[in-house]
């Protein structure tokens, strides 16, 4: 598109936000690692009247939030994830979404070790299920067919 103008159906913030489906395939390797949204947006968007600097607290994550690794998100039960959730915008992801997402994230950035966590995520849901098998298949891709975090053949 030309400067100035956006592809909606690109937005990262749409995607791992609004959307309550499944990514598209070809959308997931342009997430990257974000688990949630897109800081650009808040900078170049030009839907915003005015763009907040990057330096708004109120755009900043949580340090809790931030000590939390990735596994330990996904981990969250229904519970966990409402608690640790309850004031923040994260909330309207869901848990589906958060998981959703975090097996995109994995997908694109995730090691051999992640593999045995991923494959406990199939029951969580089909969404879930569809997500994490795309990222195992990626993971598996990256570091070769035979990859595994206990060093077993698959």
């Amino acid at each position: 598109m030309g400067n100035g103008q956006v592809d909606a159906g690109r937005c990262l913030s749409y995607w791992t936000i609004e959307h309550r489906g499944a990514i598209p395939e070809e959308i997931r390797p342009l997430i990257g690692t974000r688990l949630y949204g897109c800081d650009t947006c808040v900078m170049v968007c030009p839907w915003n009247g005015k763009p907040l600097p990057d330096v708004d607290e109120r755009f900043r994550m949580s340090r809790l939030l931030a000590s939390i690794p990735l596994r330990g998100l996904l981990s969250l039960d229904a519970g966990g994830f409402a608690a640790l959730f309850r004031n923040s915008p994260l909330k309207r992801l869901k848990r589906e979404g958060l998981l959703r997402n975090g097996c995109v994230v994995l997908g694109n950035a995730g090691t051999p070790d992640d593999i045995d966590f991923l494959k406990a995520l199939y029951g969580e849901s089909p969404l879930v299920e569809e997500h994490a098998s795309w990222a195992v298949e990626r993971i598996l891709r990256r570091y070769g067919r035979h990859a595994s975090s206990s060093g077993a053949r698959d």
